[in-house]
């Protein structure tokens, strides 16, 4: 999972790369509607176009006959009737299509989260690191030190979930490097605070499955043995569109669902 993740960032990297001039709000549209287009070539492709279209064809024939002999009840009912039975239909044919989609779907909106879930501390704020662990010897070995400029308070620890949390007050405006400590095994992981890179991890999961959904760093070698998430919690991102500040997933749901649609006057695909 690591190297499929490492080579899907790479390629995001490689779309990005040339998006990035156009600043968050730009650059999260532009992908929506790229998204929203490549997703929709995707489904005409694996979908069955020409039964999809006959069923649409027959719900809107029973919408005008309901319409039309809306005062004749057996002839309403029977229209409605159909119609309701092209839903299911019309159901059963998207399902498949879908499924397909979920998985490149999945992949983008775990790349867009890398890059548009969280932004860098500011000087003054606060981000709780939690690291969970395997065993209680672990548990109650973790440190975590900070250089100069950011202050950590004493460690708090969950014994259920095995599970110990810091939490980390930047009191700098400069990007640092923080010490985790367990057992005999050390390693570094960043803490950004003001200006920052375009990705920034904040889940790291030793879990393949979860890997597939934080990509852009790895449990560190020295901890594979001992530990099970390393989890950052810095501030959401706010995307400003069109004067507004919003979640960036809200801005790809809408935009790529426009886009989509759209695009399916042009590329006679249908939905």
């Amino acid at each position: 999972m690591e190297l499929f993740n490492s080579l899907a960032t790479r390629i995001f990297d490689a779309v990005f790369f040339p998006l990035n001039l156009l600043g968050p709000s730009g650059s999260i549209i532009a992908i929506s509607i790229l998204a929203g287009i490549a997703l929709l070539f995707v489904y005409g492709k694996v979908s069955n176009q020409k039964a999809i279209k006959k069923v649409k064809k027959g719900i809107a024939a029973g919408i005008y006959e309901s319409v039309l002999f809306r005062n004749d009840l057996r002839v309403s009912l029977k229209a409605q009737g159909k119609m309701f039975l092209g839903g299911v239909k019309y159901f059963g044919l998207a399902i498949p299509p879908i499924i397909i989609l979920s998985i490149p779907c999945l992949i983008i909106l775990a790349q867009l989260n890398l890059r548009y879930g969280v932004r860098p501390l500011a000087e003054g704020e606060s981000a709780i690191v939690s690291v969970g662990v395997k065993d209680d010897a672990s548990l109650f070995s973790a440190e975590l030190t900070a250089p100069e400029g950011v202050s950590v308070t004493p460690p708090l620890r969950d014994l259920d979930n095995h599970q110990v949390s810091w939490r980390l007050d930047a009191k700098t405006s400069l990007t640092t490097d923080i010490t985790i400590k367990i057992a005999d095994k050390t390693t570094t992981q960043k803490i950004f605070v003001g200006e920052a890179p375009t990705k920034i991890p904040s889940e790291t999961h030793a879990s393949s499955w979860l890997q597939f959904f934080y990509p852009g760093s790895a449990i560190p070698k020295e901890l594979k043995d001992l530990v099970t998430e390393i989890v950052i919690k810095y501030p959401a991102k706010e995307i400003n569109v069109l004067g507004m500040n919003t979640d960036w997933l809200i801005t790809f749901l809408v935009v790529s669902i426009l886009a989509g649609i759209v695009g399916s006057k042009f590329l006679k695909v249908e939905i």
